[in-house]
């Protein structure tokens, strides 16, 4: 292994693959996608299509007692919680690893609203989001199974607009939400799978070259919303 030092450089994540690259994110960033990532996940939890991957999601992310080291097998959430808790780092969050970690375990294996509820009732101040827009969606996704359609769309949309901004084409929950958003406007009648799964940017077929954001499975008139 000693000759072979890059190794322990690297890992698993889609998004952040080494040290090396962890170094060019700025932490405000990795802060406002890690909250991102956790709105992604109990959406992608709710729909029976998405539930089996998000499950096995959390589970590995929840795996390690802490977040303290840096691991060869760990995925985008769990090295942006090992940046985000670091001991070192200037501002730190106010995250409590042993709380993620219990909300994922959880969750792998089962559908605890209450634990969610309270977990998500503590991401706004964990992560020190003060962005609008993202605070009521949480609000929305916490009551995902009450909110209707439209807003479903709204929200939906504006996360993988979100998530793609700061994360390009590489992380590792837009093809799932992606995914997700195709299940549902092919029940619809819309668009179906093999031609919604055409990439225009590297974003799919919500995304207008011109600048505008479209959902992709609306049943309404679409909603849009600039970048």
């Amino acid at each position: 292994m000693t000759d072979y030092p890059f190794l322990t450089d690297l890992c698993e994540s889609h998004l952040i693959p080494s040290r090396t690259s962890l170094k060019g994110w700025k932490l405000t960033k990795l802060r406002d996608l890690c909250y991102l990532y956790f709105l992604g996940l109990r959406i992608l939890l709710s729909d029976q299509a998405t539930k089996g991957w998000a499950r096995r999601y959390c589970a590995s992310t929840g795996e390690s007692n802490d977040y303290s080291k840096w691991r060869n097998s760990g995925n985008d959430l769990y090295v942006m919680l090992h940046a985000l808790t670091a001991d070192d780092q200037a501002d730190k969050l106010d995250i409590t690893p042993s709380v993620v970690r219990q909300w994922l375990r959880h969750v792998a294996v089962h559908d605890p609203e209450d634990d969610t509820h309270r977990f998500f009732m503590r991401l706004d101040g964990m992560f020190h989001v003060s962005n609008s827009t993202m605070r009521a969606m949480r609000r929305l996704i916490l009551d995902w199974d009450d909110v209707d359609d439209r807003d479903r769309d709204d929200v939906l949309t504006k996360l993988i607009q979100m998530i793609h901004t700061l994360a390009s084409s590489n992380s590792e929950l837009l093809p799932e939400l992606k995914k997700m958003s195709v299940t549902e406007s092919a029940s619809a009648g819309a668009t179906g799978s093999a031609s919604v799964a055409t990439v225009v940017g590297g974003l799919g077929a919500g995304f207008d070259p011109d600048g505008k954001w479209r959902s992709v499975f609306s049943k309404k008139k679409p909603v849009v919303v600039r970048r």
